[in-house]
C-alpha cells in the first residue's frame, strides 16, 4: 500500500468511485468498501483544513504521503490516516468521527495508537477530527489533551520532516516481528511489556480477570480458552499471570516440558511458579493443599494433559474453590490424534464458560489460509487472497532438495526438516529432528519445510502420512504455524502432493 494526496482522493463522495479511487492512488491489493459517513468525514477534514489554508494551492504539498485507512494484518489494529517522515523522525495520525462522541474515548483511542506507532519513532502527532462539530483533538508528547484549531495541524504539516513522502509500501513500517513476540521464545521483551494485545485478547483479558474475581458461585471458574496455535493464547495467559500475581502467587502449569523461556520466567516472576504436566510430583501437588497458596491456575498446552491429570485439575479446582484457565489448540484441522480430541472434550465437560479466539495474529492470512485449505481441500478459497507469500517447490531427489534449500536459507529463511518414517514395525522411530519439540514458542518471519513421500491427500482430499500412527501431520502443522511472513513449501520426490499443493496456490 503506497501513500496517496487526501486532495485526489476527495473529489468524489460517490461510495463505488471513492473505493476504486482508492484504489488506484494507493495500490491496494484488493478493493476495499468504504461507507459514506467514512468518505464525508474525509472530505469535511480535507474542506476543513482547505479554509484554514486559504489557498488550496498551499495546501495541496501539504496533502501528499497520507494513508487512508491502514490495518496492521496481524493484529487488525486500523488506522483512519497515517502520514510518516521520509527518515522515520516523525509519525502524524489523524482518526476521523462523523459524530460527537465523549472526549474520554477520544482520548483513549489516541493513547493506544500512539502505544502502536511508538516502535516507528518517539516523535508521534496525534489528532482526532469529529466532522459533526467541525472540532480538532490533540495528544501531545507529554500526554496534554485539548481542542484546537486546524491551524495548529496545518502548522505540523508545513514541518521539514514531513514534507516528503516515504518511498514503497508502508506495510515495510509494520512487520509482524514489531508487535506480534513469543513469550516463551523471546521472554525478556515479554517482561519489559514489549508486546500489544489484540482487541479480541484485550477483550477476553477483561472478561477473564472479572470472572476470576468472583468465586462465589456454585462452581469456581474453570475456564476453557481456544483457539488454532497462533492466535495468542499463551501471550494472553502469561499476561493474566503477570497481572494476577502483583498481589497473589499464580500457578502455571505447561502440558508438555519446560523450555528455557519458561524456565528464564520462573527465576524472574516473583510470584509465578512454572510446573511441567511430565513432572513426577504433578499429581500429588493436585492432590494436597498447597495449592490454597495460589489465586489462579494458569495451564497451556491443556490438550496435551493426560484425561486423569484433567480430572484431577477439575476436581481441585472445586474442592479448594481455586479458578482455572486452561488454553487449548481445537485439533479439526488434524486426523488421527484421539488423545488431544479426549482431553479437548474432557476440558468442555468440566468447564465453566468458553473463550474461543476467531482469528489468527501470529502468520499472516494468506499463510493462515492456506494451511486450512492444505490440511482439508474441502474448503473453499477466498476470491480476493494473494498467495504471493508461498511458494510451492519440488525437487526430484536429495541433492535437488539440499541445493534449493540452501538458496532460500541464503534469503533468510529458516529451514525445517521434519523427523523421518516412523519404523512401521511399531518398535521405535528414527531420524527424530533434534529441538523439534522446541517449535513450541518458536516464531520465524520466513520458513521453508520439506515435504517427502509419506505425504497424500486420502478420498475425502485431507492431507495424510503414510501410517496413521505417524505424528508427521501434527509437526507439520506446528511448524507452519510458527510462519510470520513468508512460506516455502518444497516437495521431495513426491510429483501427486507437488501437483495438488501448486494447484492450490495458484487457484482464484
Amino acid at each position: 500500500m503506497h501513500t496517496l494526496n487526501l486532495y485526489l482522493l476527495t473529489r468524489t463522495v460517490d461510495e463505488f468511485s471513492f473505493s476504486v479511487l482508492e484504489k488506484t492512488l494507493s495500490g491496494r491489493r484488493c478493493q476495499e468498501h468504504f461507507n459514506l459517513h467514512e468518505i464525508l468525514s474525509l472530505r469535511a477534514l480535507t474542506d476543513a483544513m482547505e479554509e484554514a489554508a486559504g489557498d488550496v494551492r498551499t495546501l495541496l504539498p501539504l496533502l501528499e504521503g497520507f494513508c487512508f485507512s491502514y490495518t496492521i494484518d496481524h493484529i487488525s489494529k486500523e488506522f483512519d490516516l497515517i502520514k510518516l517522515a521520509p527518515d522515520g523522525s516523525m509519525v502524524l495520525n489523524i482518526e476521523l468521527k462523523s459524530e460527537k462522541i465523549p472526549e474520554e474515548r477520544i482520548r483513549h483511542q489516541l493513547e493506544q495508537n500512539r502505544y502502536y506507532l511508538s516502535h516507528i519513532s518517539r516523535s508521534i502527532l496525534s489528532y482526532s477530527y469529529v466532522a459533526e462539530t467541525d472540532t480538532l483533538y490533540v495528544l501531545n508528547d507529554r500526554g496534554y489533551f485539548a481542542r484546537v484549531p486546524m491551524e495548529e495541524l496545518l502548522r505540523q504539516l508545513e514541518r521539514p520532516a514531513l514534507s516528503g513522502s516515504i518511498s514503497g509500501e508502508l506495510e515495510q513500517y509494520f512487520r509482524a516481528s514489531d508487535y506480534l513476540i513469543s513469550p516463551v521464545a523471546d521472554p525478556d521483551r515479554f517482561l519489559r511489556g514489549e508486546y500489544f494485545l489484540t482487541n479480541q485478547q484485550s477483550q477476553f483479558r477483561q472478561e477473564i480477570l472479572s470472572l476470576l474475581s468472583y468465586v462465589r458461585g456454585p462452581l469456581p471458574p474453570f475456564l476453557s480458552l481456544m483457539g488454532i496455535a497462533g492466535t495468542g493464547k499463551t501471550l494472553l495467559l502469561l499476561d493474566l499471570g503477570m497481572e494476577l500475581s502483583r498481589k497473589r502467587q499464580v500457578l502455571f502449569l505447561h502440558g508438555g516440558p519446560l523450555l528455557d523461556g519458561h524456565r528464564r520466567m520462573d527465576s524472574l516472576l516473583r510470584n509465578v511458579r512454572f510446573i511441567s504436566a511430565e513432572d513426577a510430583d504433578i499429581s500429588e501437588l493436585l492432590q494436597g493443599d498447597s495449592l490454597r497458596d495460589y489465586a489462579c491456575i494458569l495451564c497451556d498446552e491443556a490438550n496435551r494433559l493426560k484425561p486423569a491429570l484433567i480430572r484431577q485439575l477439575a476436581e481441585a479446582s472445586r474442592r479448594l474453590r481455586l479458578p482455572c484457565v486452561l488454553a487449548h489448540d481445537p485439533h479439526r484441522l488434524l486426523r488421527g490424534y484421539p488423545e488431544m480430541e479426549q482431553a479437548e472434550l474432557l476440558i468442555d465437560t468440566h468447564a465453566t464458560q468458553r473463550f474461543e479466539f476467531s482469528g489468527n495474529i501470529r502468520i499472516n492470512r494468506p499463510v493462515y489460509t492456506y494451511l486450512r485449505l492444505m490440511f482439508n481441500r474441502h474448503q473453499s478459497i477466498p476470491q480476493d487472497m494473494d498467495f504471493s507469500c508461498i511458494d510451492v517447490l519440488c525437487a526430484a531427489d536429495e541433492s535437488e532438495a539440499e541445493i534449493i534449500t540452501s538458496l532460500y536459507r541464503d534469503r533468510g529463511y529458516t529451514c525445517l526438516t521434519l523427523p523421518g518414517y516412523r519404523d512401521l514395525t511399531g518398535e521405535g522411530e528414527t531420524d527424530i529432528l533434534p529441538g523439534a519439540g522446541s517449535l513450541v514458542g518458536s516464531e520465524y518471519d520466513s520458513i521453508l519445510i520439506r515435504l517427502d513421500e509419506r505425504f497424500y491427500y486420502d478420498a475425502e482430499h485431507h492431507l495424510c502420512a503414510a501410517h496413521t500412527a505417524d505424528t508427521s501431520t501434527a509437526l507439520l502443522y506446528e511448524a507452519l504455524t510458527r510462519t510470520r511472513e513468508r512460506l516455502c513449501l518444497l516437495v521431495q520426490d513426491n510429483p501427486s502432493l507437488f501437483s495438488a499443493l501448486l494447484e492450490l496456490r495458484n487457484e482464484r
